[in-house]
C-alpha cells in the first residue's frame, strides 16, 4: 500500500543519471509493492496517475505503518507519468454474426412512494411464508422489500436498513440474513453490520448478529459440528476490512454469549462468500473474491471447528481490474463448478480501463484453474449463468454498473453495451449478443423461471447511482422462446 506518512520525509532534489534512476527504480519496487502486485505504470493514462500517487500515498499514511521506506513523492510520480501511455487503448466490444437465439419482453417495475431514486444493489428469488418473492436490497432508500413479479404493485417491507447491500437465505428455515454496507460511499466507520431476518407471529424482525464493522459487503450462513454462525465479508475501506466467522445462538434464545467472531483473513478487500466442497472431503469451504489492491480469488477450506487453510486460486496481473463479482457454475458442461468474475467497479477512480470485462476460471484437477477471458465490457458488473435458449448449453448474462462521474473520455466510443447475454455453443465457446446499451444501472442480476412457463427469465436491478438511471426498481426480462 502507498502513501506518504506525517514523518516522511520531504522530496528532495534527485541525482540524475542510470545509476540514480535504478535507484529509485528499486525503492519503488520495494515501497509500492511490499503490500500487493506493484501497480503497472500502463494501468492509467499519463494525466492521471498524479492524482493516483497522492491518493496512495495518503492510503500509506492512514495504515500507520512506519516500516517502509517512502520515495519522494514528486520522484514518484514523474518515474510513473514518464511510462504511461498518454490514453489508454479503448476495449473490444463485443459483437457476433448470429442471430440472438432467444426473445425478452422487458417490463420495468418501478418503486414508488419516495423521492429518493432506487438503489438496488441485490436481488434473490426466495422463498418466503408468503410463497416465492423477489427480496429486493435498496441501499438509498434504506429497505429490503419482497415483491411478486407477475404482480409487481404488492410490495412487502420486511426490513427498515440503512444501507442493505446483500440478502441471504438461512438452509432450512425462514430466516434470511442481511449484510449492511453502513455507508453509500467508501469511507472507514464502524457502521458495518451482519444482521438477520426472522418472521415471527407473522411479521419480521430484524437482530444484529454482528456490528461495528467496516463496510460489509456479504454475509453467509454457516453450520458445522461446531454450531451456527455466519460469515461476514468485510469489505471496508483503508483502515478497516476483513472476513470473519462469528458464531450465534438461535432467535429467542438468550443462554451464554456468542463468542467474539474469528478472524479468518485481515485484509481489505471481500466482495463476496459463496460456499462448495472445493476438496472433495465432504464439507463445505469458503470461496472469496478480494478486490481492491489485492484482486484474488482465495479458497479457505474447511479443517474442522473454526479452523481453515487458505489457498490462493487466482490472482490478477494489474490491480486497476476492479474486481466485482464471483459466482459458481459449470460454465463448460462437464460437470464441476468453474468460476464467473466480473471486472468493472469504476466507483474508486471513475475510470473505464481496458481490463473491465468478464472472464471464468475452468477448473482442473484439484484446486486448480484456468482463466479464461470472455468479453472485454466497461463496468462489468455481475455475471449470472444459466441455459436460456434450451440447447443444453450453458449461456452467461453480463450486467453493467457505471458511476455518474465516470470520466467520459475512457468510454468507447458509440452505444456501450449495458446487458450481454453470451450465447453458450458448447466446449467453453460463446457467442456474444447486446440486449441493452447505454443503460449503466445493474449491479444486481437475478435468474429463474419467475413466471413457471419452463424457461428461465432475468429480474435486473436499478441503482439510481449510475450512468442512465432512470427511476425503476427493476427490469424484468420475460424469455419469450418458444418452444
Amino acid at each position: 500500500m502507498l502513501a506518504l506518512g506525517a514523518g516522511a520525509p520531504a522530496a528532495t532534489p534527485d541525482a540524475t543519471g542510470p545509476a540514480a534512476d535504478d535507484a529509485l527504480t528499486g525503492r519503488i519496487e520495494r515501497f509500492c509493492g511490499d503490500c500487493h502486485a506493484l501497480p503497472r505504470p500502463a494501468s492509467y493514462r499519463a494525466g492521471d496517475w498524479h492524482g493516483r500517487i497522492r491518493l496512495a500515498y495518503e492510503y500509506h499514511a492512514a495504515s500507520g505503518r512506519t516500516d517502509l521506506d517512502p520515495p519522494p513523492i514528486a520522484a514518484v510520480t514523474r518515474w510513473y507519468v514518464e511510462r504511461a501511455p498518454a490514453r489508454l487503448p479503448p476495449p473490444a466490444l463485443p459483437v457476433s454474426p448470429r442471430a440472438l437465439p432467444v426473445r425478452f419482453r422487458v417490463e420495468p417495475v418501478a418503486a414508488p412512494g419516495a423521492a429518493t431514486a432506487p438503489g438496488t444493489a441485490d436481488i434473490r428469488w426466495l422463498s418466503l411464508p408468503a410463497g416465492r418473492r423477489l427480496v429486493v436490497c435498496d441501499m438509498l432508500r434504506g429497505e429490503v422489500v419482497a415483491l411478486d413479479p407477475r404482480d409487481t404493485t404488492a410490495v412487502e417491507t420486511l426490513a427498515r436498513i440503512p444501507h442493505p447491500c446483500r440478502v441471504e437465505p438461512v438452509p432450512g428455515s425462514t430466516m434470511l440474513l442481511v449484510a449492511d454496507l453502513g455507508s453509500t460511499d467508501g469511507r472507514d466507520h464502524d457502521r458495518g453490520r451482519a444482521l438477520r431476518l426472522v418472521h415471527d407471529a407473522g411479521a419480521w424482525r430484524d437482530e444484529t448478529l454482528v456490528a461495528g464493522l467496516g463496510r460489509v459487503a456479504d454475509v453467509r450462513s454457516w453450520d458445522d459440528d461446531t454450531g451456527a454462525g455466519v460469515l461476514v465479508a468485510e469489505f471496508g475501506y483503508q483502515r478497516t476490512g476483513s472476513l470473519r466467522l462469528a458464531r450465534f445462538t438461535p432467535p429467542g434464545d438468550a443462554a451464554g454469549a456468542a463468542p467474539p467472531p474469528r478472524l479468518l483473513d485481515d485484509r481489505a478487500g471481500a466482495i463476496s462468500l459463496p460456499l462448495a466442497d472445493l476438496d472433495g472431503d465432504g464439507r463445505r469451504d469458503v470461496l472469496a473474491l478480494f478486490g481492491e489492491e489485492h484482486e484474488s480469488v482465495e479458497a479457505f477450506l474447511h479443517r474442522g471447528g473454526d479452523r481453515f487453510e487458505r489457498h490462493t486460486l487466482w490472482r490478477g496481473a494489474d490491480l486497476a481490474l476492479g474486481s466485482s463479482s464471483i459466482d459458481l457454475a459449470d460454465v463448460d458442461g462437464d460437470g464441476d463448478d468453474d468460476i464467473l468474475l466480473t471486472h468493472g467497479d469504476a466507483f474508486d477512480n471513475f475510470l473505464v480501463t481496458p481490463w473491465h470485462g468478464v472472464q471464468w476460471l475452468e477448473r482442473g484437477a484439484g484446486l486448480a484453474f484456468t482463466p479464461h477471458w470472455l468479453a472485454d465490457l466497461p463496468g462489468a458488473y455481475r455475471a449470472r449463468a444459466a441455459d436460456f435458449d434450451g440447447d443444453g448449453d450453458t449461456d452467461i448474462v453480463v450486467s453493467t454498473w457505471l458511476p455518474a462521474a465516470t470520466d467520459k473520455g475512457t468510454l468507447p466510443k458509440g452505444p456501450v453495451p449495458s446487458l450481454l447475454l453470451l450465447e453458450g455453443l458448447g466446449a467453453g465457446r460463446f457467442a456474444p449478443h447486446v440486449l441493452e446499451t447505454d443503460r449503466h444501472t445493474h449491479p444486481a442480476l437475478e435468474l429463474a423461471d419467475f413466471d413457471g412457463d419452463g424457461d428461465v427469465d432475468m429480474a435486473v436491478g436499478t441503482h439510481g447511482a449510475g450512468l442512465g438511471a432512470d427511476g425503476t426498481r427493476l427490469r424484468m426480462w420475460w424469455n419469450q422462446r418458444v418452444e
